[in-house]
Parts: C-alpha cells; structure tokens; sequence
C-alpha cells in the first residue's frame, strides 16, 4: 500500500467523521460511518485493487454511537479474520468486534 495524490473517493460516504484505514493479507479495509446524515450504520469496507474499489462491505453496528473506529493491522485469531476496536451505542462503551477478511456481502449504499 503507497500513498498518492488526496482525492475524494464517493463510493466511502460518511458524516465527516474519523475512520480507519489497514492493509491486511493483500487486501484493503476501510472502516467509518457509512451514513451522509448521522454517525451511524459502522461498516467495514475492502478492497482487492489497492483501494481503487470497494467490492464487499460488512455492517457491524447500525445504531448510532461516537463514530470512531480503528482497524487492527494484522489477522485476529486465525488467518481468516480481522478485528475493530470502536465506540460503541451505549455512550462510554469500548467494544471489539472480529470480522471476516474475506467479505462477501455488498452494501448497497
């Protein structure tokens, strides 16, 4: 993964909130609001071409919280799975939760 040139990507909407970006296993993810109007519908994104696209999308709080999340930069457990640390609905709360890196669902957003 290589930094280039600052462009606006409207296939990652958000509220104008913090997200979190890793390269884990040769793909891509992505996590933030995924929500124009709240801090809200937390999803993980990837990636397969560097972050060119956005093929697979996994929801993982749709209620509203804080908005913040950071991608833990490595597998969690098993070669198979991932990890976010987030804030979560219940004002004050910390959860963890652990995703497959292999996403398979769109969002339709």
């Amino acid at each position: 993964l290589t930094w280039s040139n600052i462009s606006y990507d409207k296939a990652l909407i958000g509220p104008v909130c913090q997200g979190s970006i890793a390269a884990i296993g040769g793909s891509v993810y992505f996590s933030n609001q995924a929500s124009r109007i709240s801090r809200s519908h937390l999803t993980v994104r990837r990636s397969v071409d560097g972050g060119k696209t956005w093929s697979s999308s996994l929801l993982i709080q749709a209620s509203s919280s804080a908005g913040y999340s950071s991608l833990v930069p490595e597998i969690v457990g098993d070669a198979k799975h991932g990890g976010l640390l987030y804030e979560a609905a219940k004002h004050g709360c910390i959860d963890f939760a652990v995703f497959p890196l292999a996403l398979k669902s769109s969002d339709p957003r």
